[in-house]
C-alpha cells in the first residue's frame, strides 16, 4: 500500500496528481514457487461529472452554475468553481497491484470508492505495467 497514490498534496492548490512510488511497485517479488507475481503498477484517471465546456473560459472565471450546492465560503463552492479545469487536465493516481490483477479487476476495485462515497464520478484504469527482464540484441549489446 505504500507505493499507492493517495489524494495529492495542494489538492486544494489544484495539485490533481498522487503517483506513489513506481520503482518501489514494480520491484515488488513474491518467491513462492506456486505463486509467480510481482508488483504492477496501474495509472487511475479520477473524472467528476463536469458542466459543459465553454471555449473561450478564462482559468480565473469560477463557473457559477456550480454554485448553489453549498456554503458561499465553503471548500466546496471554491473547489467546485475551478472544474473547468478538468476539461483540459484530468486527477490521476497511481496503484500498485499484485500481477495477477487484470486492468479489469483494478477498474471493478476502484469503482467502489465512488459508489461507497455516493459520487458520480467516472474512473478508468489508463495503463498497467510490470518490471520484465531487459532482453538486448546482439547489435544491442555490441553498441554498448
Amino acid at each position: 500500500l505504500d507505493a499507492c497514490g493517495r489524494l495529492p498534496e495542494g489538492f486544494l492548490q489544484g495539485t490533481l496528481t498522487s503517483l506513489g512510488n513506481y520503482q518501489e511497485c514494480v520491484e515488488i517479488r513474491v518467491n513462492d514457487t506456486k505463486l509467480n507475481m510481482k508488483g504492477q503498477y496501474c495509472t487511475v484517471v479520477l473524472r467528476p461529472p463536469l458542466p459543459e465546456w465553454k471555449p473561450f473560459t478564462s482559468m480565473h472565471i469560477t463557473m457559477p452554475e456550480v454554485f448553489n450546492i453549498s456554503a458561499p465560503d465553503s471548500v466546496v463552492t471554491y473547489l467546485m468553481g475551478m472544474l473547468h479545469n478538468l476539461h483540459v487536465t484530468s486527477a490521476k493516481i497511481g496503484v500498485c497491484s499484485p500481477s495477477l490483477c487484470s486492468k479489469e479487476d483494478i477498474w471493478k476495485l476502484v469503482q467502489i470508492i465512488p459508489e461507497k462515497l455516493g459520487l458520480d464520478w467516472k474512473f478508468e484504469v489508463s495503463h498497467c505495467e510490470t518490471q520484465e527482464p531487459l532482453q538486448l540484441t546482439r547489435s544491442q549489446v555490441i553498441v554498448l
